[in-house]
């Protein structure tokens, strides 16, 4: 029964075929579509081959930080690896990681710390940890003496103010019984009169630290050393251990006077999922060149950029960290023997094709059936 039906379906389809090789315009419309398809594989081609540039968003967040600074950098050298590069500055990396998921940005470079549970957002980079700094006024010793006292976390949108909740609950101080919190950005505390000032700041920043350097300087603040990383990390993952050396800040007075403990978060650079492979390539290029890494005086290590932030790998990142790969790797020599098997069968049907589109190869008689 199965072989009737092959059969007549073998019978029918040759019928087709030779009422449509016995009329011109068919084939001819046949050619021409055939030749429009091969034309638009072949420009998609040489379409991925040309070079190009891509404008991208990118934020770092407050235009005091660390983060905006790398995003500047990489704005003016961009040009060099076909990036243009637009900044857009945003209320911290919870503001940021928001606006990525919502497509409304392309690229962030946020602090660690935070929940990654958020879609459309896969990992690029991650860089050197920032340091949590706890800027004091001067009649604050130890933890202890923050309990009654005004913390300023950083805006509700940034990423300083969950770190910095997290410390210092496991400080033993709570929000709202032991500290009142508030909740200013970098800029509004510099630009605060000395008296409005609160009495402790919490910022996260490489060192040195620019609002660290003007509350030192101008206003008379030093930093509280915060020395339980270690105990810290047990219970929170994105902790490091990080040291804040003697006179970072000031020679005379001394601040801090000697090498202080304190806490590191990582620094990721994160993109909205869909972004192109390639422009996260021409990203990469841009962060690790020379140029770059010499103007931010930064310890840039390619081997550090899969430190997970929680997202999925960006799949340009998988591209740029195997671009010094052997080129004829085993892998990629199986792909080429399967490649080539493809086009010689690609080939052969073109063949076969033009000469039935030129009508030379008329389709196989039908096989008369044997007499039952």
């Amino acid at each position: 029964m199965g072989n009737d039906k092959d059969s007549e379906a073998y019978r029918l389809l040759h019928q087709a075929l030779g009422k449509a090789q016995r009329h011109r315009l068919i084939r001819r419309a046949i050619a021409i579509a055939l030749v429009a398809a091969l034309l638009g594989v072949g420009g998609k081609f040489l379409y991925d081959l040309l070079p190009r540039t891509y404008n991208l968003t990118i934020t770092g967040g407050d235009i005091l930080s660390d983060r905006h600074y790398i995003a500047r950098m990489l704005e003016e050298a961009g040009g060099k690896s076909g990036l243009a590069l637009e900044i857009v500055p945003t209320h911290g990396s919870l503001q940021a990681m928001d606006m990525l998921s919502e497509g409304k940005l392309d690229v962030a470079i946020i602090q660690g710390g935070l929940d990654p549970d958020v879609d459309g957002i896969t990992h690029v980079a991650t860089l050197q940890p920032q340091l949590i700094h706890f800027l004091v006024r001067p009649s604050i010793r130890e933890v202890a003496d923050m309990r009654g006292k005004i913390i300023n976390l950083g805006p509700r949108s940034g990423g300083t103010r969950v770190v910095g909740h997290q410390v210092l609950q496991f400080s033993g101080l709570e929000q709202g019984v032991d500290y009142e919190a508030s909740y200013y950005s970098s800029e509004q505390l510099v630009e605060m009169p000395a008296s409005q000032l609160p009495d402790v700041l919490v910022t996260v920043s490489m060192i040195p630290s620019t609002l660290a350097d003007v509350m030192v300087k101008q206003r008379g603040y030093v930093v509280l050393e915060m020395p339980f990383p270690k105990s810290l990390a047990l219970r929170r993952g994105w902790v490091d251990d990080a040291v804040i050396p003697a006179y970072a800040y000031s020679v005379s007075p001394a601040v801090p006077p000697r090498d202080i403990v304190t806490i590191g978060v990582h620094t990721h650079v994160i993109a909205r999922a869909g972004l192109p492979p390639h422009a996260v390539f021409a990203l990469l290029s841009t962060l690790y060149s020379p140029s770059v890494t010499t103007d931010l005086r930064m310890k840039l290590r390619e081997s550090d950029a899969t430190i997970p932030s929680g997202f999925p790998l960006a799949e340009g990142t998988e591209m740029f960290l195997s671009r010094h790969e052997p080129v004829l790797s085993v892998g990629l020599y199986e792909k080429a023997k399967s490649a080539f098997g493809l086009l010689m069968s690609l080939v052969s049907g073109i063949v076969v094709m033009l000469r039935w589109l030129r009508g030379d190869e008329k389709p196989p008689e039908e096989e008369p059936s044997s007499a039952v």
